[in-house]
């Protein structure tokens, strides 16, 4: 597998790949998935014989903070290390950036994923994080 930086697949591909991991609610409106994705700081993909296996993107300045937005595995890739992989490239691009943050679900295994490679809790750094969700 190889990693790109880029918008390196089609619509379709994109689409494809957020189906095969269930990510269902960026899918009721594609378009707007497709604009997010081609407004995004940085997009990096995972391919196999010119497939998309992986795909994460970037949000931020690129210079002191970026927010590391999706972060997808195909179904049958993930538990192999190749979502730890992809997170390793992002984050040697990226070594100089002072905050690099990470929003996710709060399931166990993103939990793990997460921590394992690296990542802490915002409270551990005595910061605090806020949201508003719609």
């Amino acid at each position: 597998m190889t990693i790109t930086k880029g918008i390196v697949f089609t619509k379709d591909q994109i689409i494809d790949l957020y189906n095969n991991v269930g990510w269902s609610s960026y899918l009721e409106n594609k378009n707007e998935l497709w604009k997010a994705i081609e407004n995004s700081l940085a997009s990096y993909s995972m391919l196999l014989n010119n497939r998309i296996m992986g795909y994460a993107r970037i949000l931020g300045d690129g210079i002191t903070t970026i927010i590391i937005q999706d972060l997808l595995i195909r179904t049958e890739y993930q538990g192999k290390g190749r979502g730890s992989e992809l997170l390793r490239y992002i984050l040697e691009e990226y070594k100089n950036i002072r905050q690099i943050y990470v929003i996710c679900d709060d399931q166990a295994y993103l939990n793990q994923f997460y921590e394992k490679n690296g990542f802490k809790e915002i409270q551990k750094y005595s910061e605090r994080c806020y949201a508003i969700f719609h």
